[in-house]
C-alpha cells in the first residue's frame, strides 16, 4: 500500500464540509463514517466532480486536478457507487448489459464509430463473471434483479473503466445479509488488486470489519482518525454518537 491513489488537502465546500484532508493509498480501504448531515456524501460527490469544492486540492497521480464534472473524475480514474442506486447508479428499465457498458461506450466503438458487438459481448460477459452477477440473460432489464445483484452490476459498470479509486457510498443499503457478505468479499478483492477504496457508511460494523483506517466525520469536519486495531466496534459506535 505504498502508492498514493488520491490525496485531499484542505478541501472545503460552504454548507457541506470544511478543511478535509486525507491520503488514500492503492490497495487501501478507507472508511468514512458519520451521522446523517455529517457531510460524508457531499464529500464523495465532490471527489466525483458532482459537487465541486470551493477551495482546497484534490491530487491524483501527483497532480492537482479540478473535478468539475463526473466526466472529469472518470477521466482521472475515479468511480462512484452512489447510495441511491435506483436513481443514480442504474438505468433500471435498461438491460444488465447496457448498464455494464454505459461508462465505456467509446472504447467499444469500431473504426466506423459503431459499437463492436464482439467487444460489447466480451465486456458484458467479463463483468458478469468477475462480479458473480446472478442473471439468466444479460439482456434482461436490471430492475428484474435482486438488490444485491443490482449493486454488483453497478460495480461491474465502474470496473469496466479500470478505476484507480472507487468511492462506495453505503454499498450494501437495501440488500440482504447474504448479499452483503458477497459485496464485502468483492470490495476486499478489489483492494487486493491495488484499487484505492473509500467506503462511506453509517453502519459501524460495515466500516469496522472492512476498513484498514477509519475517518469519523462530524458537522462537516473530520473529528477523528482511527486505525482499526486502535478502537473497538463498541467504542467507535459511541464516538459517532458523541457531540
Amino acid at each position: 500500500m505504498s502508492n498514493i491513489a488520491i490525496k485531499v488537502e484542505n478541501l472545503s465546500k460552504k454548507g457541506n464540509y470544511r478543511d478535509i484532508s486525507f491520503t488514500l493509498r492503492a490497495g487501501e480501504i478507507l472508511g468514512i463514517i458519520g451521522l446523517l448531515g455529517s457531510g460524508r456524501t457531499e464529500l464523495a460527490l465532490s471527489l466525483f466532480g458532482m459537487n465541486p469544492a470551493d477551495s482546497g486540492q484534490i491530487i491524483v497521480d501527483g497532480e492537482s486536478v479540478k473535478l468539475k464534472s463526473n466526466q472529469d473524475a472518470i477521466s482521472r480514474g475515479i468511480g462512484y457507487l452512489p447510495e441511491d442506486r435506483l436513481t443514480l447508479g442504474l438505468i433500471m428499465d435498461q438491460p444488465v448489459s447496457g448498464n455494464i457498458i454505459l461508462t465505456i461506450l467509446k472504447r467499444l466503438q469500431n473504426r466506423w464509430k459503431l459499437i463492436s458487438e464482439e467487444k460489447r459481448r466480451a465486456f458484458v460477459n467479463r463483468g458478469i463473471a468477475d462480479l458473480s452477477v446472478k442473471v439468466s440473460d444479460p439482456d434482461v432489464p436490471v430492475n428484474t434483479l435482486s438488490g444485491g445483484n443490482q449493486q454488483r452490476v453497478v460495480l461491474a459498470k465502474w470496473l469496466a473503466t479500470r478505476p484507480k479509486v472507487l468511492l462506495l457510498d453505503s454499498p450494501t443499503v437495501g440488500v440482504d445479509i447474504a448479499a452483503k457478505v458477497g459485496i464485502y468479499d468483492i470490495i476486499r478483492r478489489l483492494a487486493s488488486q491495488d484499487i484505492g477504496i473509500v467506503l462511506i457508511s453509517d453502519e459501524v460494523s460495515e466500516v469496522f470489519c472492512n476498513c484498514h483506517r477509519i475517518l469519523l466525520m462530524r458537522k462537516g469536519r473530520i473529528a477523528a482518525e482511527y486505525l482499526r486495531p486502535q478502537i473497538s466496534e463498541k467504542d467507535l459506535s459511541e464516538k459517532i454518537n458523541e457531540g
